[in-house]
This record gives C-alpha cells, sequence and structure tokens, in this order.
C-alpha cells in the first residue's frame, strides 16, 4: 500500500494517511475535492493541477481495432511545429508542469522531439502514451527528455495483442519499452489494458507477466463506447464480468499496484469501498485536452469537436482556461444522474461515456 500511495496526489496522500478519516475520504473524495477546486475558481486560483494532454497526431503505425481515437492518417489540419511551440508558452503561460503527450502514435511525428525540448526549456515535464513500437530504437533521443511518465498498453496474452495490433512482436516491443524507460529513470511507467470479454480470462496469466516487468503500475478500464468501439461489436464486460474485474483488482492490489483506470473508479461505489485510487472526475477542473488540430476539450476521450472549449490557433490557452469549460465547472448535476444514490459520491462518473450514453455502468452492474 506504500507504494501506490506515494503515486497520489498530495491531498489524497493527506487524507488516506490519517486512519479516522480514510474511509470516509476514500468514498467522498471527488466530493471534496470537486467543491475545493470550485472555490479556487470563484478566486481566480485555479490552474491544470494535474497535467495537460496533447493528441499530438492522429497517425499511427497501428491498426487496433477498438482505438478510441481511430487512428491511422494524420489529420491535415494538425498544429504546425511553430502551432506547436505556442501551446508550449501558453501552457506554461496558466501554469502546466506536465504534459502528456498521446496520439495516434507519439513517436511517428517529426518534429516531436522538438516540442518536447521546447517543453523542457520552459519548465515543463513530458510523459508518453505510446504502443512502444519504436521506443528502443529511439532510446538515445529519448534520453534528452525530461520525463516523469511513461504510458502504453497491452490488449491481453501475446498471440491476442500481437493479432489486435496487427503487428508481429508487438507484445514484447511494450516489455522493451518499458525495460528502455526504467533505464532512462522514468518513475512512473504504466501497463493499461482495456478490458472486454475477448481478453477477460487473460487477466491471471498477464497478472503474472506485468507484475513481473519493469512496469510499475497496471491499470484495467472496462471497454468505453468511443472510437472504433463506438457500436455493440461484442466488447461490453457483463455485470458479472464486471464485478469479477473489480474483485481481481481488490485481490491483486495486495501485491503490485495494480488499479481500474480513473475513468472507471466510480464502480468502487457500487460496492461501498473504494476500488483504489479515490474517485474525482477532473475533466476541466485540473486537466484539459488539446486535439491535434488544436480544439481544446475537457476531455481528451470525447473526441467529438462539439465540445470545443476554443481552439489554441485562435485563442490563447489563458483565455480558454479562464472563460470556458462551463460544463465542466458547474455546481449542478447532469440531469441525468438525478435521482441516483450515487451521484455525490461520483459527482457524475466518467464524463466521455455519460455524454455520450447518457448513462454509466449501474445497470449493467446490478442487472446481468
Amino acid at each position: 500500500m506504500k507504494r501506490i500511495i506515494s503515486d497520489l496526489p498530495p491531498l489524497d496522500k493527506l487524507f488516506l494517511s490519517i486512519p479516522l478519516v480514510r474511509d470516509y475520504y476514500e468514498l467522498n473524495a471527488g466530493r471534496i475535492k470537486r467543491g475545493l477546486l470550485l472555490k479556487l475558481k470563484s478566486v481566480g486560483l485555479l490552474r491544470p493541477y494535474a497535467h495537460a494532454i496533447w493528441l499530438c497526431t492522429y497517425r499511427c503505425n497501428f491498426t487496433c481495432p477498438y482505438c478510441e481515437a481511430s487512428a491511422g492518417d494524420a489529420d491535415p489540419n494538425e498544429l504546425t511545429t511553430e502551432q506547436a511551440f505556442k501551446m508550449v508558452n501558453d501552457l506554461a503561460e496558466i501554469k502546466v508542469k506536465k504534459l502528456l503527450i498521446s496520439g495516434g502514435e507519439v513517436l511517428v511525428r517529426k518534429d516531436i522531439f522538438k516540442v518536447m525540448k521546447y517543453a523542457n526549456s520552459r519548465g515543463i515535464k513530458i510523459g508518453i502514451l505510446s504502443n512502444g513500437f519504436l521506443v528502443k530504437q529511439m532510446k538515445e533521443k529519448l534520453s534528452e527528455i525530461d520525463m516523469f511518465f511513461y504510458f502504453s498498453s497491452i490488449d491481453g496474452r501475446e498471440d491476442y495483442h500481437n493479432e489486435m495490433r496487427g503487428r508481429a512482436n508487438s507484445f514484447n516491443k511494450v516489455f522493451e519499452s518499458l525495460d528502455v524507460m526504467r533505464d532512462l529513470g522514468v518513475k512512473t511507467r504504466l501497463i493499461n489494458s482495456v478490458i472486454h470479454p475477448g481478453n477477460y480470462d487473460d487477466l491471471e496469466g498477464l497478472f503474472n507477466k506485468i507484475s513481473q516487468s519493469s512496469a510499475t503500475m497496471w491499470n484495467l478500464t472496462p471497454m468505453a463506447k468511443v472510437g472504433r468501439a463506438d457500436g455493440d461489436f461484442g466488447y461490453s464486460l457483463s455485470g458479472e464480468q464486471l464485478r469479477g474485474l473489480v474483485s481481481f483488482i481488490r485481490e491483486k492490489r495486495k501485491y503490485f499496484p495494480v488499479d481500474v483506470a480513473d475513468s472507471h473508479s466510480y464502480l468502487g461505489f457500487f460496492e461501498g469501498a473504494a476500488i483504489g485510487r479515490p474517485h474525482f472526475a477532473s475533466a476541466g477542473l485540473t486537466k484539459l485536452a488539446i486535439m491535434p488540430d488544436g480544439e481544446v476539450l475537457g476531455c481528451n476521450q470525447i473526441y467529438d469537436h462539439s465540445y470545443t472549449e476554443g481552439s489554441v490557433k485562435t485563442r490563447s490557452l489563458k483565455d480558454i482556461w479562464e472563460n470556458e469549460f462551463k460544463r465542466f465547472r458547474s455546481k449542478e448535476y447532469p440531469e441525468y444522474c438525478m435521482g441516483c444514490e450515487f451521484i455525490k459520491q461520483c459527482q457524475g462518473g466518467f464524463w466521455a461515456e455519460m455524454e455520450k450514453e447518457k448513462k454509466c455502468l449501474k445497470e449493467v452492474w446490478f442487472n446481468s
């Protein structure tokens, strides 16, 4: 547990270290933190304290069938190098200290090292979300970047992962990339696995492989209906499988930092106990997302420009941060959440899924 707590934000560390308040805080952290942040907003002190995420390109060297970004080809309107530098300047102006860079695949963008070095020069540390395939061959260039975080994904057992990724040896490349990041001194090395009926039975074997690798954390994410998984393709877990997933996490985190991804940490409320990290819906409050073409969203997983808060091509990020994101900073709960017995704790759950589906996984959890 000490290892897991060390990776948490300061407020979580404080309250979880006090036995008399720990249980209460685990179930009410979202409400407490949201209230504090809205007060900071009212006095002009709200900042993207967690991070900003930049989807630097939609281009990718993989063809995953349920890619949430529907990645493949680059968007013709993606930020130029100069526009990316301006974005970095804007991030520095609003005191962003951590920038996560995703895609598509980060390392196929030709100017990415220029942009990352420039961000470092402005006092911004870098996190990389990558499929891992190109990491080893770019180790020397990566060694020049001040990185705090590395994220890659495993889809299941080796043959299944390689099939889903459409590239032979892609499974081994992920673990190779973790070794590289360990050698480079990157502190947090996270593996994420999107869980669905096709890989649910692989959990035990994956735990054995990942817990003995250079990963420092493993997140498990129920499939969300976004990107190429938008629709009914047999990717949704049943209630029995959701409950089994949570039970698996509770047991395995005794031995290794396993957790449900932030997007679905609200599932713990259905059992009356936090799964791992306390749930907090942080979109538009402590983080923001910048899409490949410069549109700014509160949550990168919505992938819908009708939810744009503005564009870094035409407005300063400071202006957008201070004057937009109203949908995330309202004291009112979403209409589709009204009457739910869990609303005060979950604060609206996983925003992207809720906004699209107008419901969470509560019905599935309790009725199947």
